[in-house]
């Protein structure tokens, strides 16, 4: 569920989803009730925002070229971003 922690909740789901764009979502309540929390970014200072928030797993990407998206973070950066310790 991407974005709405009561209805992961009432639905009884695994886990929520938190997008990059979202800097404004409170995780606390995912917490109490057992919730798994996984956060998008693209770069460090969305990497500090879900670290932030208190996800347990960051998802990086784009890693390669897509053509809906101008910027990509390539193999090397991205590599370097995924050894940032959470």
């Amino acid at each position: 569920m991407a974005n709405d922690v009561n209805l992961a909740i009432k639905l009884r789901l695994d886990g929520i989803y938190i997008p990059a764009f979202n800097k404004k979502i409170n995780i606390l309540k995912s917490k109490l009730h057992n919730l798994m929390c996984l956060g998008s970014a693209h770069n460090i200072k969305e990497i500090n925002e879900k670290k932030r928030q208190g996800v347990d797993f960051i998802f990086l990407a784009p890693i390669f070229k897509v053509k809906k998206k101008n910027s990509h973070l390539g193999v090397i950066r991205f590599n370097n971003l995924s050894k940032i310790n959470l």
